[in-house]
């Protein structure tokens, strides 16, 4: 064999083919800085490269670079390397002194808390964050000192397996899937049911190396709360407490508190106050479109607009000589029921919006027949309105009576035709609840009416095996208009009016 050397490239020339096995001695300058030695070699066969590393001393860490498998032993003081380069790629290598490895240090924490209670009628409810700091070596589980007498709920927190509350000892346990390190957060919710000497039950963090915390107060009931002689912790403006606690809440936050250290005593007053009924539903307008014909046959469309919070039933004292045809809650098809009393029950959802509840429409059409037959073509006409069993805040009649009738002064107003509690207007009055209400079409209503009781009328005849007759609803009879303000839940509301000249 001979080496040769050209163009800054060895070769190695053999005198017979075959497998070869040649042996090298070279040296390769070492760059060190930073504490760092570096090597490359680069290597022109187009094959993998095992490399035999041996290092004199012990405590040195090395790098092969895109080495695919690496060995390392330890033989006497000093260290072997083993590792498998793929075909190409250079020899580069790194090496420095290594550190020795300092024990784990013992784990160390801290943590905050921020409480909400909330006081109701018969117990507090509690939401609490302990906001953890773990330093030094991870945990697998955390351990809190429950109150005496706080019923756990739920726990929540990243990377938890599971928790675990034992109330004998007041400790509840946090297990986690994997060690934990840095920042770690929990939620819990609990409940105290015992209200006899109310105390602010805080969750406190167990083992940990100091707590801080802070408290908000907020009331679910109708109670006066307060803060009895507190120790081991600062009242403070709720408005100054960290904003998460509000956050938990919808009610504003009556009393807040901070503590650091171990003991503290918050203790509550609280005073329970008689509730006061409200108004859970209310009519704002009543539209009545009443159509009279000559012969005592009466036919009405009413249509209630309506708030609701939480009642079922809207319940209406209907006329004694009523039928109703039909009935329509925001624009779906209902059926009435009665109850005990005979009152008309028509159920009725609750309306949307938190602020301010949204109005629906309920249209209810009912027919009354002649008090008397045959109906006298001169006299004085009742006419009842239904009575509902909560407030309306606008009531509006638009009254058609036959054409041909003559129709005599009467009621409490000299300008009125028509006597009882209701005001003959020549235009309803506009009121902030109206809501468009009082421009409804009274000639498009009626002659929707009398659609129906022609159909009605017919449908009735076919079923007794009649023939089917037209009928006459007064739609170019005489209008007149009544209002009144404010009709309280019961409240009678009538009116009569006499009149003559009613034909057949």
């Amino acid at each position: 064999m001979f080496l040769n050397s050209r163009n800054g490239v060895y070769e190695l020339l053999t005198e017979a083919a075959g497998p070869v096995e040649a042996s090298i001695t070279f040296s390769v300058s070492v760059t060190s800085a930073a504490g760092e030695s570096r090597v490359q070699v680069d290597n022109i066969l187009p094959c993998s490269t095992l490399l035999d590393l041996t290092f004199e001393e012990a405590n040195v860490e090395v790098t092969v670079g895109a080495a695919q498998s690496q060995t390392k032993n330890k033989v006497g003081d000093a260290v072997h390397y083993l590792a498998a380069l793929p075909a190409g790629a250079p020899v580069s290598l790194r090496w420095q002194r290594a550190i020795e490895k300092i024990a784990a240090a013992p784990t160390k924490m801290y943590s905050e808390t921020r409480t909400l209670v909330a006081v109701s009628d018969s117990s507090l409810l509690c939401q609490e964050t302990v906001l953890y700091s773990i330093l030094h070596t991870g945990v697998r589980k955390l351990q809190l000192a429950v109150p005496k007498g706080a019923a756990v709920l739920t726990v929540l927190s990243n990377n938890m397996e599971d928790w675990k509350a034992d109330d004998a000892a007041g400790v509840l346990t946090v297990f986690f899937k994997s060690e934990v390190i840095g920042p770690v957060s929990l939620r819990v919710a609990y409940e105290v049911a015992d209200m006899t000497a109310p105390r602010v039950p805080v969750i406190r963090a167990m083992d940990v190396q100091r707590e801080k915390g802070f408290v908000g107060v907020v009331a679910l009931a109708n109670v006066e709360l307060g803060a009895g002689a507190v120790t081991g912790a600062s009242v403070v403006d709720p408005r100054n407490l960290p904003s998460d606690i509000p956050a938990m809440t919808a009610q504003p936050v009556l009393l807040g508190f901070r503590y650091v250290g171990e003991k503290f005593e918050i203790p509550l007053t609280i005073k329970k106050h008689g509730e006061v009924a409200v108004l859970t539903t209310v009519i704002d307008t009543a539209v009545y479109t009443t159509m009279q014909m000559n012969d005592g046959q009466r036919m009405t469309r009413v249509s209630y607009s309506v708030r609701n919070s939480r009642s079922q039933f809207l319940r209406l004292t209907m006329p004694a000589r009523a039928e109703i045809w039909s009935a329509t809650v925001a624009g779906d098809a209902v059926t009435p029921a009665k109850d005990e009393s005979g009152k008309v029950m028509i159920r009725i959802p609750s309306s949307q919006g938190q602020a301010a509840l949204t109005a629906f429409p309920a249209v209810l059409v009912y027919v009354e027949g002649p008090e008397t037959k045959p109906f006298p073509a001169a006299g004085n006409l009742h006419v009842d309105i239904p009575r509902a069993d909560v407030p309306t805040l606008h009531v509006m009649v638009n009254c058609y009576l036959p054409a041909e009738g003559k129709y005599v002064t009467g009621g409490w107003s000299p300008k009125s035709t028509f006597g009882g509690p209701l005001q003959v207007v020549d235009e309803f009055a506009a009121t902030a609840v109206d809501g468009g209400a009082r421009t409804v079409n009274a000639e498009a209503t009626n002659n929707q009416m009398a659609q129906q009781y022609q159909a009605r009328v017919e449908a009735d005849a076919r079923a007794e095996g009649r023939t089917p007759i037209r009928v006459s609803l007064p739609v170019k009879g005489k209008l007149f208009k009544l209002q009144k303000i404010l009709v309280m839940p019961d409240e009678a509301m009538f009116f009569d009016v006499g009149y003559s000249d009613w034909k057949e």
